[in-house]
């Protein structure tokens, strides 16, 4: 029994040790693919065309659901912009200042991005990551909440 347990022991460290020896090399391929990715102009099309797919699926919302929209909205920016529709001095229908806004937003947000990948790669890909992740988020949100 003794020789079992060492046999096992032996392999155990054995395989810790190879593991522990593969991790800097992982580590460096990692860093190489992500280096590829930020340097390649389709990181930055991915980005951008999957912020302005989910602003425009947010905004073919709101029109779908622009009767109980003023109810449901929760953003409190926005059920402002829809309370101002509503002013007689502002003639303008329905939703359309809350739709333009909207509009507006979302090519700031694309302009900025660009604008952050081409000029400051180093920080524009994270921001950019991070906006594109929370545009997918939002999707999910809007597609599976039971709106």
């Amino acid at each position: 029994m003794d020789a079992q347990r060492l046999t096992y022991q032996m392999n155990r460290e054995h395989g810790l040790d190879s593991l522990c020896q593969s991790f800097p090399e992982m580590r460096a391929g990692l860093m190489t693919a992500y280096r590829h990715w930020r340097e390649s102009a389709v990181s930055m099309v991915t980005y951008l065309i999957v912020i302005a797919a989910v602003a425009i699926y947010d905004i073919l919302l709101t029109i779908q659901y622009r009767e109980s929209l003023k109810q449901l909205e929760e953003n409190p920016i926005g059920r402002w912009l829809m309370n101002l529709d509503q002013a007689e001095q502002i003639a303008v229908s329905d939703l359309a200042l809350f739709l333009v806004m909207k509009s507006i937003g979302t090519i700031i947000v694309l302009v900025t991005v660009y604008t952050l990948i081409k000029r400051r790669i180093r920080i524009g890909h994270p921001i950019a990551a991070g906006v594109t992740s929370f545009q997918l988020g939002l999707a999910a949100h809007l597609t599976f909440s039971g709106f």
